[in-house]
């Protein structure tokens, strides 16, 4: 008989929506926004497609490039590149998830995190669940109260998703310091999102965290699967023996080090996308305030806004019928269906098709 892991038998596998057909994709954390005319030239000319990742030049300088944007030591062996910001958190659970590992997870979360994590085996996973209706401090003062709890390691997104808590710099310095032997992930997918630096800092003054963030999201290079992660040298040193070079592109290379040299690009879309939030703001209050079938709405950090409604099924039907995929939320918040804000056109579809339901 041939032996296998059997902890996966009764696993759900992770999977993403299927919906290439419909006219604007509002289910899944893309971000159609243009990437920068260089980008886009160097996937058009690109002819290497024989060849696996090197360390070269261009990856080093994109190393120091990152070092740069995150404010980080460029002399310090503290990045690490990695085949989409997934493989980032798979290779912390490896080394961190132990059989003896207690871990904390606040929910609701990043659900492939937590498809990766059930198949290692672990002595406790506790996932509290968090109420959408917290402020900032009240989730930072909830965390502390079930961090006393003594975990050995934390998973934290930040912002979180799909709520969008965001935790202060001095408030993560807090945590860290207060919990010294637990070590804690910061995810930092969507912080760009945001009017909030990077943590990324942290990691040159505590030894128990890794910050986690990814090309995918802001930068728009989602296909190209480019994440990296960013601690001390001595986790570093742990890390790379699960590590496989060749998991890095050159040409994923050369599009994000082309990304960050134009900076000023992606800094104009965000102010646009800033633009369309406030836009989304107003509407929603109105919406909530005039249309009963809705009671309430989320929009935090991040790159989302959520409504609550009395039946998360019909509105998602209803958005099908009008070629709009939305993801329904309900098995995070009760009542909850999320959309992913895209351009400002299809906001304003959404806002004529939401007025008529």
């Amino acid at each position: 008989m041939l032996k296998y892991n059997s902890i996966t038998e009764n696993l759900v596998s992770y999977t993403i929506p299927s919906t290439t057909n419909y006219k604007y994709k509002m289910d899944i954390g893309e971000f159609p926004f243009p990437q920068h005319s260089s980008v886009l030239d160097v996937v058009k000319n690109f002819n290497n497609l024989y060849t696996y990742g090197v360390v070269d030049d261009e990856f080093n300088e994109l190393l120091i490039e990152i070092k740069k944007y995150n404010n980080l030591n460029k002399d310090a062996d503290n990045v690490l590149l990695t085949n989409g910001s997934d493989n980032a958190l798979r290779l912390i659970l490896d080394l961190f998830a132990t059989s003896e590992s207690k871990l904390l997870v606040p929910t609701p979360t990043y659900v492939h995190f937590e498809c990766m994590l059930d198949t290692k085996q672990v002595k406790q996973v506790d996932k509290p669940y968090t109420n959408y209706k917290l402020t900032n401090d009240e989730f930072n003062d909830w965390l502390l109260l079930n961090l006393e709890n003594k975990y050995d390691l934390c998973y934290l997104v930040n912002p979180t998703m799909p709520i969008g808590h965001i935790l202060k710099r001095e408030q993560i310095s807090n945590i860290l310091n207060q919990f010294p032997n637990t070590m804690f992930i910061v995810d930092e997918a969507y912080v760009e999102f945001t009017k909030n630096n990077s943590l990324s800092s942290l990691i040159e003054e505590y030894n128990n965290v890794v910050v986690v963030r990814t090309f995918s999201k802001f930068f728009g290079l989602a296909s190209l699967r480019l994440g990296y992660l960013m601690t001390n040298e001595k986790i570093m040193k742990l890390l790379k023996p699960y590590y496989n070079y060749k998991d890095i592109t050159k040409l994923s290379v050369g599009c994000a080090l082309l990304s960050l040299k134009n900076y000023d690009h992606y800094d104009n879309n965000k102010k646009i996308f800033f633009e369309i939030k406030d836009f989304i703001k107003i509407n929603l209050q109105k919406l909530v305030e005039n249309n009963k079938k809705f009671i309430d709405f989320i929009i935090n950090e991040g790159m989302f806004f959520t409504l609550i409604c009395d039946e998360p099924s019909e509105l998602k039907k209803y958005f099908d019928l009008h070629s709009i995929a939305v993801r329904n939320k309900n098995c995070d918040i009760k009542g909850a269906v999320r959309f992913t804000i895209i351009d400002k056109q299809a906001m304003e579809e959404v806002f004529e098709i939401l007025n008529k339901y």
